[in-house]
């Protein structure tokens, strides 16, 4: 029988590769076991095998938007934390967030940020290794440019 603690799961779910890819290497780094999908369907899948400690998910995807994700995983008993994340400052985005009790994440080049802010209440000792690591990341780099054609 193991005595450490198993990994904090997470599901990012976003139809920008880039956004995946960043976030992705961001928590491997704090030790997080990470699984992505590109759109709300395929979260859904990997979902039903097991249910993540974390849900970081997008707004605007194909098949299954963010919103719908959430509402499917909170009626199958899933309780995570959820953090929504959009390029989109819009008050629809901030009701949803309300009615799930989720954190909001803005996209952008203070994305890594808007995130660790979201994590201190349910791990404050791994957002403060977040917060660390935004401090030795440049503030801009390939991974932080999105489109801005999609959400």
């Amino acid at each position: 029988m193991s005595t450490h603690p198993r990994p904090t799961r997470l599901l990012i779910v976003d139809d920008d590769p880039s956004t995946i890819r960043f976030l992705s290497h961001r928590f491997v780094q704090l030790g997080f076991e990470v699984e992505s999908a590109p759109d709300g369907l395929a979260a859904l899948v990997i979902a039903g095998r097991r249910i993540p400690d974390v849900l970081i998910t997008d707004i605007r995807m194909p098949k299954v938007d963010g919103p719908a994700l959430a509402r499917a995983l909170a009626r199958n008993g899933g309780r995570m934390l959820t953090i929504v994340i959009s390029a989109y400052d819009d008050p629809h985005i901030r009701a949803f967030c309300r009615e799930v009790n989720a954190a909001y994440a803005k996209k952008g080049p203070k994305l890594w940020a808007n995130i660790a802010v979201a994590l201190a209440a349910a791990f404050p000792e791994v957002a403060a290794r977040a917060a660390a690591s935004e401090a030795v990341q440049p503030p801009a780099n390939r991974f932080s440019r999105h489109r801005a054609t999609t959400d």
